[in-house]
């Protein structure tokens, strides 16, 4: 079983981060998961910091579970998005694969997504510069070509930045929040 990257893309308007678009996954890619996030290796480039309380709803909605008060699983399943029962968010938590998001506890993170960060633009290139200056050596040390995997990887990463980079340019800060899914 792999582990895949969950990406949304946040700027900043007056004062609160608005998310742009329904999120995306890149290219699997353990290299650069571990740049990331200590995700299938260590070494990050910056360490994992969660996903900011301050995110936009939907980035919330994406990374967390909502609870659901009542106990049945299929009056869970109602409504929009991924829905846990009060006990079963009990549960994630006492097991400690979940956190309550909220003082509420209407929310609780994803027991399955794991590495939780966001980066900055400057940090999303800083990230995207070491790669590149190592993915070869990376590949080598595994008996592997570049190929078209590491093309793919490339172009995603690049547009990543390229959409921060154009919301900065116009005076709005950009984040990438991330998390990993098993």
């Amino acid at each position: 079983m792999g582990t895949d990257v969950r990406c949304h893309l946040e700027y900043r308007e007056r004062d609160r981060w608005v998310g742009f678009g329904q999120g995306f996954a890149l290219r699997r890619d353990y290299e650069l998961f571990r740049l990331l996030a200590n995700v299938r290796g260590t070494g990050a480039l910056y360490p994992p910091r969660g996903v900011p309380r301050d995110t936009d709803e939907p980035v919330r909605d994406a990374y967390c579970l909502r609870v659901y008060p009542g106990d049945s699983a299929a009056a869970a399943q109602r409504g929009r998005g991924l829905i846990a029962t009060r006990a079963e968010a009990e549960e994630y938590v006492a097991r400690g694969v979940s956190a309550w998001w909220d003082a509420r506890q209407g929310f609780v993170t994803d027991p399955e997504s794991t590495g939780a960060s966001w980066l900055t633009t400057a940090e999303w290139r800083a990230v995207l510069a070491y790669y590149d200056a190592h993915i070869a050596e990376y590949l080598a040390a595994q008996g592997r070509d570049v190929g078209r995997a590491a093309v793919w990887l490339d172009i995603q990463c690049r547009m990543v930045l390229a959409a921060m980079t154009a919301a900065e340019e116009r005076g709005q800060p950009a984040r990438c929040v991330f998390w990993f899914v098993r």
